[in-house]
């Protein structure tokens, strides 16, 4: 290829690199490169590249590379202080996030705070890290990354050793957010490791009033967890109710079906064909074999085994 068609190699990389061909991206990163070095975008471009392989200290030099040629490039700022945040090398992500606080940014704003509090986190500045995520929250547009600050500040608070300042911040969070999965998750197991009276009650609540499948699932399994089997049953009665049958309920009744040793029971609830592309369909495959090897049918788990085994593979050869 020509010279000039340096742009091509560009393009045919990120292409390469979203599609996780990284070799092939590579390949063609190091060729626009060469015959280019001085397009700063291109070092960015192969520098996330890396960042999707993990592979933090050559994003970092590839990002610094770019600044090079263009120190105002905000974007390969931000990247450069989340490769340094990744190598645990908080000071170079401080210093790179405060130079970046003095330029422009397309950032939103909200993730810039979110990721500087991260810093000072690591540097053991909590309050200083605490006020960032404070920041970050009131800046927040949308429920997914609030729940990811609620969650920053209230684990922060357990670092500490403040397990009262931590339940305040979960509590808001799931008053701000009362279907989000996480913030339960986490109030109800710092409520249970505080021995605060019913730790699993507003759980139920929101579970029984919004009809969201996934909060319901995450209510048995604590259940079951906390060895409450028969509250459990009880409960995946009722959400049953108002709900077709999905895996993730047939799931949690093979789970309590076989704590029971009802292994008979887990057979008929599997489906003799599973569409593996479905979410829970491998842990009813497991379940199911399980069983049968429970009940002594070895021939017949074998047999299930290398049919899953199969199934998996096709949909893996189907994904790549």
């Amino acid at each position: 290829m020509a010279p000039e068609h340096h742009p091509i190699h560009n393009i045919v990389a990120d292409l390469s690199a979203k599609q996780g061909k990284y070799e092939q991206a590579n390949t063609h990163f190091a060729k626009a490169t060469n015959l280019a070095s001085h397009v700063y975008q291109y070092w960015f471009n192969w520098g996330l590249c890396w960042s999707l392989q993990n592979q933090h200290e050559l994003a970092k030099a590839h990002f610094l590379k770019s600044l090079a040629i263009e120190p105002g490039f905000a974007k390969a700022r931000f990247e450069h202080a989340k490769a340094c945040l990744a190598l645990k090398d908080y000071v170079g992500s401080e210093q790179a996030l405060t130079t970046l606080f003095k330029q422009e940014t397309q950032q939103p704003p909200w993730k810039w705070h979110y990721v500087y509090g991260q810093v000072l986190e690591g540097l053991c500045r909590t309050e200083e890290a605490s006020k960032q995520y404070q920041a970050a929250l009131s800046l927040s547009v949308n429920d997914q990354e609030s729940d990811v600050l609620y969650e920053c500040l209230a684990l922060l608070h357990v670092k500490l050793c403040d397990n009262e300042q931590a339940l305040s911040w979960l509590t808001k969070g799931v008053e701000n957010h009362p279907t989000s999965r996480v913030l339960h998750k986490l109030l109800s197991n710092l409520k249970y490791e505080m021995n605060a009276p019913n730790p699993l009650r507003n759980y139920e609540s929101v579970s029984v009033n919004h009809f969201n499948t996934e909060l319901q699932h995450d209510y048995v399994s604590l259940l079951m967890s906390q060895g409450k089997l028969d509250a459990a049953k009880s409960a995946l009665v009722k959400f049953k109710r108002n709900k077709p049958k999905t895996n993730a309920f047939t799931n949690l009744d093979c789970q309590i079906a076989i704590k029971e040793h009802r292994y008979d029971e887990v057979l008929s609830a599997v489906p003799t064909t599973l569409d593996m592309n479905n979410p829970g369909a491998r842990q009813l495959c497991e379940y199911s074999t399980l069983a049968n090897l429970a009940l002594g049918d070895y021939v017949t788990a074998g047999k299930k085994s290398i049919y899953y085994s199969m199934q998996m593979q096709r949909i893996n050869i189907i994904w790549r």
